[in-house]
């Protein structure tokens, strides 16, 4: 694992800010991630809220199924 240690520490004093920045491309990597979530995020509720609506609704079908079930007995 003696690999992963850096070979030398560079001098704070030498270190070009413009070099180190992330840029246009670190931009645009974040933005693109962001866009990702918010659609994951928006995809998930609606498959939520559709999975309530089916529960809420076979609910409904078997109490409907009941009621009839008692009147016919």
């Amino acid at each position: 694992m003696f690999w992963l240690l850096p070979l030398s520490t560079p001098d704070p004093g030498e270190v070009n800010p413009n070099v180190v920045t992330p840029g246009v491309t670190g931009f645009i990597v974040t933005f693109a991630l962001a866009v990702v979530v918010v659609l994951l995020m928006i995809d998930m509720v609606r498959r939520t809220r559709r999975l309530r609506y089916r529960v809420e609704a076979n609910v409904r079908l078997d109490a409907e199924e009941a009621r009839a079930a008692e009147k016919d007995a």
